[in-house]
């Protein structure tokens, strides 16, 4: 998104509560340095996953090089893994 090639992640926190039903909810925050370090971002998520569907449901927010925010989810395709939808804006 910033840079050419694929950006760097580092897990800055990650929290959690966990809930009734197999129902957790999780905040992650992340930053990401493109791999030619000109440019850098964060991204904090506030997931709500149900264990037993294996649905997410989560909001992000991003700042820094990028600014912007909006909503998703994750949804399971077995065998090959999940399919994740973002919706949002970002503004450069």
């Amino acid at each position: 998104m910033i840079g050419p090639s694929r950006p760097a992640q580092k897990l800055r926190r990650f929290g959690h509560a966990e809930l009734p039903r197999g129902v957790v909810q999780l905040q992650v925050l992340k930053d990401f340095t493109c791999d030619r370090g000109n440019g850098a971002f964060s991204v904090k998520m506030q997931i709500q996953a149900d264990f037993t569907t294996g649905i997410e449901s989560f909001s992000w927010i991003a700042w820094g090089g990028i600014r912007g925010t909006g909503r998703g989810s994750t949804v399971p395709e077995p065998p090959t893994g999940n399919i994740n939808t973002f919706e949002g804006f970002i503004l450069g």
